[in-house]
């Protein structure tokens, strides 16, 4: 009975029926973050900020939750959740989502101010697993 129900199984599914299998879900992972900002500069001097705090983000338009920004398959460095606000030393890297981003931030003497630009993954391997990999870096220009 076994082996019967062992050959159909196999000719349905294209399972082999056993008391192991080595199939298993197929999963997409991150190996790294989507988006690196190796700088933070005065826009009009280019003198170095070394920490912002980042209130808000959208990708493609749409408000992304600050903690999921985090969830880059702890690839995320240099930051920091405290409340509604992440606090990012610089450099730093966090997200997985591609797209157009918009990010919200401030560093100390700096106004409330949002900066836009494309984070996208340079490598990308599809099959079974699939991952993205080596993420956008930028350098991010903040007005007084």
């Amino acid at each position: 009975m076994r082996s019967v129900f062992a050959m159909v199984a196999l000719a349905i599914f294209g399972l082999p029926v056993s008391g192991c299998s080595t199939m298993g879900p197929c999963v997409h992972t991150y190996r790294d973050a989507v988006l690196h900002v190796s700088a933070v500069v005065d826009s009009a001097s280019s003198a170095g900020i070394d920490s912002v705090f980042i209130t808000g983000v959208m990708v493609d338009g749409s408000s992304l939750p600050l903690y999921l920004a985090l969830l880059a398959d702890r690839h995320e460095t240099g930051i920091l959740l405290d409340g509604d606000t992440l606090r990012c030393g610089v450099p730093f890297s966090l997200g997985h989502s591609e797209g157009r981003w918009q990010v919200t931030l401030q560093a100390r003497g700096y106004p409330l101010q949002t900066v836009a630009f494309d984070a996208r993954y340079r490598t990308f391997h599809g099959g079974c697993p699939s991952y993205n990999d080596r993420g956008t870096t930028v350098v991010l220009r903040l007005s007084r």
